[in-house]
């Protein structure tokens, strides 16, 4: 209890800090949960700064979020952590516009402030809208930026199925997946011995309920490199599983895992990703033109109304396309399929080609759109000379 007085001391001068802006300061917000939500948002924040040279506010809960060094002209930084003065935060803004990258808003601590303050969010996965997140977690943004077609789709769907209007959906493109493409056009080309990725999702649905020992003990024995990475929320709630993997593993020279595997080039060194429902699936093939091993654990459910929708979440449409499916009973044949998938990886990368344009609107333009459509609903705000 007492460690958490100096957090709450600190959160309220970071809080007073902002207060005391002059409101023309702080019209634009963006708000991190967590410091890898930047990754989504930070290059609209940036080009909302350094090409439109608007002054943007950026509030995070993360206190090694390195934006919080960040010293750039028309941008603050403030660290406000999980609790009650967040609360009064969101509930009491007085902003223009709030960005954020976390879908639920209304439904969990973040509520629509009391002032007429209008709500972007900025996708922060291409899977679907309908089927992993929860009912309702987009009615309450005011404009909602749209990865694809999919997306449109999904939330046009639940206008109708709702009889309620939609936010103002805007065909904006996945921020995240046009840096991943850059990277790939610069970045190194893997090895030649194979490195397996296993990023399982968290929950019910995950690798880490079924059988995830006997993966990482086939793609060992195949001679692969094999690096594991948890979903974040794992390292909390199932830290038991992940524990038992990384003892019974981690004295394995091919082995990686904890900080070696949070590097930010590991992915791009990565052959193949081996995954259940995560949506990191989709970013590595589009954003890499490289194989997904899917491993089809119970689907990751979390709409209580997911049956009422027609529309067929691209988690489940594409995974052929871009990659192969196996069963959780067939885990010991895992490093047969990855071998069979690195020899047609040339044929995969030609066909995820052709599929990405189909689900992507705007690729390598995403973040210049967005920031470009934000600063022009910023300026439709402005009061107009007379």
């Amino acid at each position: 209890m007492h460690g958490c007085i100096p957090n709450i001391w600190h959160d309220l001068k970071a809080y007073r800090r902002f207060l005391k802006l002059d409101p023309k300061d702080r019209e634009i917000v963006f708000y991190a949960e967590g410091e890898t939500y930047w990754r989504y948002m930070g290059p609209v924040l940036e080009r909302l700064a350094g090409d439109y040279g608007r002054d943007v506010c950026y509030i995070t809960s993360s206190p090694s979020d390195p934006r919080l060094n960040l010293s750039a002209p028309q941008f603050r930084s403030f660290l406000i952590r999980a609790g009650s003065i967040r609360t009064i935060f969101f509930a009491a803004l007085n902003s223009k516009v709030l960005v954020m990258s976390m879908p639920g808003l209304g439904a969990t601590y973040i509520r629509r402030s009391k002032y007429p303050v209008h709500y972007v969010f900025v996708p922060h996965a291409m899977v679907s809208t309908h089927m992993v997140f929860p009912k309702g977690s987009y009615d309450h943004f005011d404009t909602v930026f749209c990865v694809g077609p999919h997306h449109r789709a999904e939330l046009e769907e639940a206008k109708v199925i709702y009889d309620r209007a939609a936010p103002e959906l805007v065909d904006g493109g996945y921020v995240w997946l046009d840096t991943l493409m850059d990277e790939a056009a610069a970045g190194p080309v893997p090895g030649p011995q194979h490195q397996i990725m296993i990023a399982p999702t968290w929950g019910a649905s995950s690798l880490l309920s079924h059988d995830i020992e006997t993966l990482v003990h086939s793609l060992l024995e195949g001679g692969n490199r094999v690096v594991f990475r948890p979903h974040r929320d794992s390292l909390i709630d199932e830290k038991a599983a992940v524990d038992r993997v990384i003892q019974q593993f981690g004295n394995n020279p091919a082995f990686v895992h904890g900080a070696a595997a949070a590097r930010p080039d590991i992915m791009l060194k990565t052959h193949v990703l081996v995954t259940d429902w995560s949506g990191s699936a989709f970013s590595f093939a589009f954003g890499f033109e490289r194989p997904v091993l899917f491993v089809d654990t119970p689907p990751k459910i979390n709409n209580v109304d997911f049956q009422r929708y027609a529309s067929v979440p691209v988690e489940i449409s594409l995974r052929n396309e871009i990659g192969a499916v196996i069963g959780p009973d067939e885990l010991a044949r895992a490093s047969h399929v990855v071998e069979d998938l690195m020899s047609r990886r040339a044929a995969i990368a030609e066909k995820i080609r052709r599929v990405r344009p189909r689900h992507v609107y705007r690729m390598g333009e995403s973040a210049d759109f967005t920031a470009r459509y934000i600063n022009d609903l910023i300026a439709g705000m402005e009061p107009q000379d007379r």
